[in-house]
């Protein structure tokens, strides 16, 4: 994090804690555990004085500052317009918070460092979550957000824990990594939109995860009813390989990295579009379900694409097959909508079984009985039988 980024969270905490006071505001003046009097002391419309209750929702808003450390150690508390300012930490370890709206206008704005380590309603119904610029929050036992949730440019959300959104639909702008065998999960309805930097190891999908920024998937299946949405402009990278690994529907507009050190395929019943780039930079990227191409395929050196049986790959206007790897149609069928654009490379295209259709003559090209194999080089078709 550059200094200039966390000065201007430090300083947004500052504004937005001196702006204006109200009676039944609290603040803390030590660390300590959250139901301890002495972690805190509240505004009685004149001026700060030692608190005689702990805060709760019926309170105004709650400030933690700088450099305290407040812990939730026991009971179960619903909190609103909390500030967890640059410096200060909020730890919750046994205990259960709820992020909700009573008489104020949002849950929580984490400045500085939330530590989640109770499975308790870690964020719980159903007030907004801010982690802002320099804000970090540790995702350390099970918990969820359900509600609405934006992480600002520059903050950060550390999943080291399955995480549940529920209904929730996040936002993330800065940077948030799930790490280990930890999935994220959401319910139907509910979107995921990341305009920043995604870290996936799994995700049971419910509704819509869009990406406008930057997503690597390197472990765990992603599958459900929900979809995916590479937007132009986005990259997905892809680094995991397996059998039916992505069972749910998905369109590419902008970049697919795929670097797997296997085969990667979708399950049958599910379709991937790409009106983007798909770069196959290692492994082999299998196609079992439908698959329809309106953008380039790039392949390196050593790496496959395989129609296979029961798959139905479509190359239509705007698609091409590029790099020096190999286009395979074992199985299937091969829908080629125009005339192929070829690079000026060496693409070698084979055909053991299968079917592969041409849009102006309607012709199919079969043949069970040989390996035969199509290559492409420079615009020049040569076809060759091996016996």
């Amino acid at each position: 994090m550059n200094t200039f980024n966390r000065w201007i969270g430090a300083l947004a905490a500052f504004l937005l804690v001196h702006v204006a006071m109200n009676a039944q505001d609290y603040r803390t003046v030590a660390s300590g555990n959250w139901n301890a009097l002495g972690t805190w002391e509240q505004f009685n419309g004149t001026s700060w004085v030692p608190a005689t209750t702990v805060p709760t929702s019926a309170a105004g808003a709650i400030n933690i500052r700088s450099p305290h450390e407040v812990t939730v150690t026991t009971g179960s508390y619903n909190l609103e317009e909390v500030t967890i300012e640059f410096g200060g930490t909020l730890t919750n370890t046994t205990g259960t918070i709820n992020w909700h709206v009573n008489n104020g206008t949002f849950g929580v704005k984490v400045f500085g460092t939330l530590n989640a380590n109770s499975a308790g309603g870690s964020f719980g119904c159903c007030a907004s979550v801010s982690v802002e610029g320099g804000g970090f929050v540790y995702m350390n036992a099970g918990g969820s957000f359900f509600g609405p949730t934006v992480v600002q440019g520059n903050g950060t959300v550390i999943g080291n824990t399955p995480i549940n959104l529920a209904a929730g639909s996040p936002v993330n702008n800065g940077t948030w990594t799930m790490t280990g065998s930890n999935t994220l999960t959401n319910t139907a309805g509910a979107n995921f939109i990341n305009n920043g930097t995604l870290t996936l190891r799994g995700f049971s999908l419910g509704g819509t995860l869009t990406n406008n920024g930057t997503m690597a998937w390197s472990a765990g299946g992603i599958s459900g009813s929900g979809s995916i949405q590479n937007n132009v402009g986005g990259t997905f990278n892809i680094s995991i390989s397996g059998v039916n690994i992505l069972s749910a529907n998905s369109t590419n507009a902008g970049t697919i990295n795929y670097s797997g050190t296997g085969a990667f395929n979708q399950l049958n019943s599910n379709t991937f579009s790409s009106s983007g780039t798909l770069n196959i930079t290692s492994g082999i990227w299998d196609s079992y379900g439908n698959q329809a191409f309106n953008g380039p395929i790039v392949m390196s050196a050593g790496t496959q694409f395989r129609v296979q049986s029961g798959g139905t790959t479509s190359l239509n206007a705007g698609s091409s097959i590029g790099g020096t790897g190999t286009f395979a149609l074992t199985g299937g069928t091969l829908n080629q909508v125009p005339a192929w654009s070829i690079s000026t490379h060496t693409v070698q295209i084979r055909i053991h079984r299968g079917h592969r259709k041409l849009a102006r003559s309607q012709q199919r090209c079969e043949d069970p009985e040989h390996d035969a194999y199509e290559q492409r080089h420079y615009g020049l078709e040569r076809w060759r039988h091996k016996r």
